[in-house]
Protein backbone atom coordinates (compact mmCIF):
# COMPACT_ATOMS: atom_id res chain seq x y z
CA UNK A 1 0.00 0.00 0.00
CA UNK A 2 1.23 3.42 -0.93
CA UNK A 3 0.47 6.62 0.90
CA UNK A 4 0.94 10.46 0.75
CA UNK A 5 0.88 12.70 4.38
CA UNK A 6 -1.27 15.18 4.65
CA UNK A 7 -0.76 18.23 6.94
CA UNK A 8 -3.19 18.18 10.27
CA UNK A 9 -3.23 21.98 10.06
CA UNK A 10 -5.91 21.07 7.17
CA UNK A 11 -8.05 19.36 9.30
CA UNK A 12 -11.73 20.47 10.61
CA UNK A 13 -13.20 18.50 13.42
CA UNK A 14 -17.05 19.67 12.03
CA UNK A 15 -17.03 17.57 9.27
CA UNK A 16 -16.72 14.13 8.26
CA UNK A 17 -13.89 12.52 6.17
CA UNK A 18 -14.56 10.53 3.03
CA UNK A 19 -10.66 8.95 3.40
CA UNK A 20 -9.22 6.83 6.13
CA UNK A 21 -6.50 8.88 8.26
CA UNK A 22 -3.65 7.23 9.21
CA UNK A 23 -0.46 8.17 12.00
CA UNK A 24 3.17 6.76 11.46
CA UNK A 25 3.90 5.31 14.89
CA UNK A 26 7.70 3.05 14.44
CA UNK A 27 7.51 2.80 10.55
CA UNK A 28 3.80 1.15 10.72
CA UNK A 29 0.81 2.86 9.63
CA UNK A 30 -2.17 2.57 12.53
CA UNK A 31 -4.99 3.67 10.88
CA UNK A 32 -6.35 6.53 13.52
CA UNK A 33 -9.86 7.88 11.81
CA UNK A 34 -12.05 5.80 9.56
CA UNK A 35 -13.84 7.31 6.60
CA UNK A 36 -17.27 8.88 7.74
CA UNK A 37 -16.03 10.00 10.98
CA UNK A 38 -14.78 13.23 12.36
CA UNK A 39 -11.90 15.12 14.21
CA UNK A 40 -14.78 16.60 16.34
CA UNK A 41 -13.87 17.01 20.25
CA UNK A 42 -10.56 15.89 21.64
CA UNK A 43 -9.42 14.05 18.44
CA UNK A 44 -7.96 17.17 16.98
CA UNK A 45 -6.49 18.93 19.47
CA UNK A 46 -4.23 15.84 20.68
CA UNK A 47 -3.01 15.46 17.77
CA UNK A 48 -2.30 19.60 18.00
CA UNK A 49 -1.12 19.48 21.42
CA UNK A 50 0.96 16.66 20.13
CA UNK A 51 2.64 18.86 17.83
CA UNK A 52 1.70 15.93 14.95
CA UNK A 53 2.53 17.97 11.72
CA UNK A 54 1.68 15.06 9.20
CA UNK A 55 -0.67 12.00 9.37
CA UNK A 56 -1.23 10.05 6.11
CA UNK A 57 -3.97 8.63 3.61
CA UNK A 58 -3.86 5.68 0.89
CA UNK A 59 -2.29 7.30 -2.29
CA UNK A 60 -5.82 6.42 -4.01
CA UNK A 61 -7.74 8.15 -1.47
CA UNK A 62 -5.63 11.71 -2.36
CA UNK A 63 -8.76 13.06 -4.53
CA UNK A 64 -11.25 12.35 -1.84
CA UNK A 65 -8.98 14.06 0.65
CA UNK A 66 -8.13 17.52 -2.26
CA UNK A 67 -12.37 17.58 -2.04
CA UNK A 68 -12.71 17.93 2.00
CA UNK A 69 -10.31 20.70 1.57
CA UNK A 70 -11.86 22.25 -1.09
CA UNK A 71 -15.30 22.08 0.76
CA UNK A 72 -13.39 23.63 4.00
CA UNK A 73 -12.29 26.28 2.13
CA UNK A 74 -15.32 26.91 0.05
CA UNK A 75 -17.78 27.35 3.42
CA UNK A 76 -14.73 29.43 4.82
CA UNK A 77 -14.49 31.58 2.45
CA UNK A 78 -19.08 32.05 2.22
CA UNK A 79 -19.82 34.95 4.53
CA UNK A 80 -23.42 33.16 4.78
CA UNK A 81 -22.37 29.61 6.23
CA UNK A 82 -22.61 31.43 9.55
CA UNK A 83 -19.33 30.29 10.63
CA UNK A 84 -17.92 32.63 13.09
CA UNK A 85 -14.56 34.72 12.24
CA UNK A 86 -11.92 32.85 13.99
CA UNK A 87 -13.49 29.45 12.97
CA UNK A 88 -12.80 31.00 9.06
CA UNK A 89 -9.96 32.51 9.61
CA UNK A 90 -8.46 28.88 11.15
CA UNK A 91 -9.46 27.30 8.34
CA UNK A 92 -8.12 29.91 5.57
CA UNK A 93 -4.85 30.62 6.46
CA UNK A 94 -4.38 26.61 7.57
CA UNK A 95 -5.15 26.36 3.43
CA UNK A 96 -3.07 28.91 3.15
CA UNK A 97 0.07 27.73 5.36
CA UNK A 98 -0.64 24.33 3.04
CA UNK A 99 -0.40 25.89 -0.38
CA UNK A 100 3.21 27.52 1.20
CA UNK A 101 4.39 24.51 2.16
CA UNK A 102 3.48 22.93 -1.19
CA UNK A 103 5.85 25.66 -3.45
CA UNK A 104 8.48 24.95 -0.49
CA UNK A 105 8.44 21.43 -1.20
CA UNK A 106 7.73 21.22 -4.72
CA UNK A 107 9.13 24.69 -5.98
CA UNK A 108 9.17 23.54 -10.25
CA UNK A 109 5.38 22.06 -9.39
CA UNK A 110 3.36 24.74 -11.60
CA UNK A 111 0.58 23.65 -11.01
CA UNK A 112 1.27 24.28 -7.26
CA UNK A 113 2.30 27.43 -8.57
CA UNK A 114 -0.61 28.54 -10.12
CA UNK A 115 -2.93 27.26 -7.67
CA UNK A 116 -1.08 29.24 -4.40
CA UNK A 117 -1.47 32.10 -6.73
CA UNK A 118 -5.04 32.14 -7.03
CA UNK A 119 -5.39 31.05 -3.08
CA UNK A 120 -3.15 34.44 -2.40
CA UNK A 121 -5.58 36.49 -4.45
CA UNK A 122 -8.25 35.47 -2.50
CA UNK A 123 -7.09 35.63 0.58
CA UNK A 124 -5.96 39.35 0.28
CA UNK A 125 -9.58 39.75 -0.59
CA UNK A 126 -10.83 37.95 2.43
CA UNK A 127 -8.33 40.30 4.90
CA UNK A 128 -9.59 43.42 2.91
CA UNK A 129 -12.87 42.60 3.17
CA UNK A 130 -13.33 41.57 6.40
CA UNK A 131 -12.99 43.72 9.51
CA UNK A 132 -12.29 41.02 12.24
CA UNK A 133 -10.06 39.06 9.82
CA UNK A 134 -6.36 40.23 10.15
CA UNK A 135 -7.22 40.00 13.54
CA UNK A 136 -8.70 36.40 13.88
CA UNK A 137 -5.76 35.09 11.58
CA UNK A 138 -2.97 36.78 14.18
CA UNK A 139 -4.53 35.23 17.22
CA UNK A 140 -3.63 31.59 15.48
CA UNK A 141 -0.38 30.43 17.07
CA UNK A 142 2.25 29.28 15.67
CA UNK A 143 2.89 26.51 18.17
CA UNK A 144 5.46 24.29 15.93
CA UNK A 145 7.10 27.23 14.40
CA UNK A 146 6.93 26.77 10.91
CA UNK A 147 8.61 29.30 8.08
CA UNK A 148 5.04 28.80 6.18
CA UNK A 149 2.42 29.89 9.18
CA UNK A 150 5.29 32.70 9.71
CA UNK A 151 4.71 33.46 5.90
CA UNK A 152 1.40 33.84 6.13
CA UNK A 153 1.33 35.96 9.16
CA UNK A 154 3.78 38.33 7.09
CA UNK A 155 1.43 38.20 4.60
CA UNK A 156 -1.41 39.34 6.23
CA UNK A 157 0.64 41.99 7.97
CA UNK A 158 1.52 43.12 4.68
CA UNK A 159 -2.13 43.74 3.46
CA UNK A 160 -3.08 45.57 6.52
CA UNK A 161 -0.04 47.74 5.89
CA UNK A 162 -0.81 48.39 2.25
CA UNK A 163 -4.63 49.42 3.50
CA UNK A 164 -2.89 51.85 5.74
CA UNK A 165 -1.06 53.23 2.95
CA UNK A 166 -3.97 53.46 0.70
CA UNK A 167 -3.39 50.35 -1.41
CA UNK A 168 -7.08 49.01 -1.88
CA UNK A 169 -7.33 46.76 -5.04
CA UNK A 170 -6.22 43.93 -3.94
CA UNK A 171 -4.18 43.29 -7.36
CA UNK A 172 -2.04 46.00 -6.43
CA UNK A 173 -1.28 43.93 -2.76
CA UNK A 174 1.78 42.24 -3.05
CA UNK A 175 0.50 39.85 -0.83
CA UNK A 176 -1.61 38.53 -3.75
CA UNK A 177 1.57 37.06 -4.95
CA UNK A 178 2.69 33.80 -3.99
CA UNK A 179 6.55 35.37 -2.76
CA UNK A 180 4.29 36.89 -0.51
CA UNK A 181 3.70 34.07 1.35
CA UNK A 182 7.08 32.04 1.41
CA UNK A 183 8.99 35.09 3.14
Amino acid sequence: MDYVSIRVSTLRGDQKIDFNAYVKINDKMILYLRRGDSFEGERLKRLKDKRLRKMYILTDEETSYRSYLQKNIETAYDDTTGKDIQTRADIIQGSQQNNAEEVFENPENIESYNYCKDAAGKYVNFIMSNAQAMSAVMKIENTDKTVSHHGVTVATLSIALAQKLGINDPKKNAASDPGGFVA
